[in-house]
């Protein structure tokens, strides 16, 4: 693809990636999608349900393509569709509405990542994956379209020393002994590693079979980012992202991509961010400001601005005291004061505010009972929803939900439903 043009998406049904949700001190993960309409919405607080003990530790909220993770303890448990064995329990097709547990882990993981049709963990300093190896992701050497890897599998050489790992569409990102290494497919230069050609695989292009390092980020790494489009990554508090630049969302007031890291503009010490589909957010000295893509009015700054590029960060309206942010497609979600809000695209409803009607500006998601701990935005362009976790260690989820994304029936719901089976 030239610099500049608009992403070619491979297949409808490959429309999918991972937004990796990132905090300083608590690293996590998320992203998704699909097909489908905003029909058969409902508007209802989820039925009565088991609630979590107060022994249980619940963390690491992921969303991936079609399906969502947290640990319970440090057992990852997953939930939504069953494509390429996503959820690690063996099964390739189908969903599950609720949670359920991946087999195949003998300790407890510290983190857990969900992507495109595979999830990755970090499991006593390793980095391990699962699913779908269609663009070489689970970094084990094998490129082989349509490969499934069945049960956790160490990623090569990443044995110990990982911090963080982030599963995005069709390549995956670890922090491993404070330096980032990246692979699988290479698109936009996504990987970071200097070029966007490497090892040639039929019609998808270019394949990183192992792990490889990101240009100028060999050491002091501390968070990661995620998208199908481009990376981020946190070293010293300084922000600099990679990849797709179509919608200026690197900062650099143009469109060319970048298969390097490059400052995206924020020059202050960065606390949270999150890479988003054709935007991307952070918070800087406190303030939650945005940059790329305003189509939905996904950067908050109360405009939609059709196919306009924001170059340079923005701060959103109505907003402060943020401790975390989610970049989704076409919506962010944020916690602020502890209160979930988002803002952007609703067409499936996930904005959780009852409506399905776009909004430029925050909005407060309607009936989370409780402290938001994190909330993540799904970064698909169909399918699209988002999930809170509360400071009880209840799960709560809202928008679309034909695949089973929600953890609760197969309805789309406007509002926050409880995930089950996590207790």
């Amino acid at each position: 693809m030239s610099n500049g043009t608009r992403p070619l998406f491979f297949a409808d049904h490959l429309l999918v990636g991972v937004v990796c949700l990132v905090l300083v001190s608590n690293p996590s993960c998320s992203g998704h999608s699909a097909s489908g309409s905003a029909s058969g919405n409902v508007n209802a607080k989820s039925r009565a349900q088991a609630s979590p003990s107060p022994s249980l530790s619940v963390s690491s909220l992921t969303l991936g393509d079609e399906h969502g993770c947290v640990l319970v303890n440090g057992v990852p448990k997953c939930w939504g569709t069953e494509g390429f064995n996503a959820l690690g329990d063996g099964n390739s097709s189908g969903m599950s509405n609720g949670a359920v547990v991946v087999s195949g882990l003998s300790s407890a993981a510290s983190q857990v990542s969900a992507g495109y049709g595979d999830t990755c963990a970090v499991v006593g300093g390793a980095g391990m994956c699962w699913g779908s190896n269609y663009h070489g992701q689970q970094g084990n050497g094998d490129t082989v379209s349509g490969d499934i890897v069945l049960t956790p599998t160490v990623v090569s050489g990443l044995g110990s020393g990982v911090t963080q790992i982030a599963s995005s569409y069709g390549y995956t990102c670890a922090i491993v002994n404070g330096g980032l290494k990246c692979w699988g497919s290479n698109y936009w230069g996504r990987l970071g590693i200097g070029n966007n050609t490497s090892v040639a695989y039929g019609n998808l292009a270019t394949v990183v079979a192992y792990p490889s390092d990101v240009v100028g980020l060999t050491s002091g790494v501390s968070a990661i980012s995620t998208n199908i489009y481009n990376a981020c990554a946190l070293s010293g508090g300084n922000l600099s992202c990679w990849g797709f630049n179509g919608f200026s969302e690197l900062g650099q007031g143009a469109t060319s991509h970048s298969s390097v890291p490059v400052n995206i503009g924020f020059s202050a010490t960065v606390s949270s961010f999150s890479a988003g589909v054709l935007h991307i957010c952070a918070v800087e000295a406190g303030i939650l400001k945005c940059l790329g893509g305003n189509q939905y009015g996904q950067l908050g700054i109360g405009s939609t601005d059709g196919n306009s590029n924001h170059s340079t960060p923005a701060a959103v309206s109505s907003i402060n005291s943020v401790t975390q942010v989610s970049a989704g497609y076409g919506h962010t979600c944020a916690v602020s004061s502890g209160v979930a809000k988002c803002w952007g695209s609703n067409n499936y409803g996930q904005l959780g505010d009852g409506t399905t009607a776009d909004k430029n500006v925050p909005v407060t998601v309607s009936g989370l009972s409780g402290e938001v701990k994190s909330v993540v935005a799904s970064p698909m362009r169909h399918n699209r929803f988002s999930c809170a976790l509360l400071a009880s260690g209840s799960v709560q989820c809202w928008g679309s939900n034909a695949e089973g994304q929600l953890g609760f029936g197969s309805s789309n719901a406007l509002t926050p439903v409880q995930v089950s089976g996590l207790f």
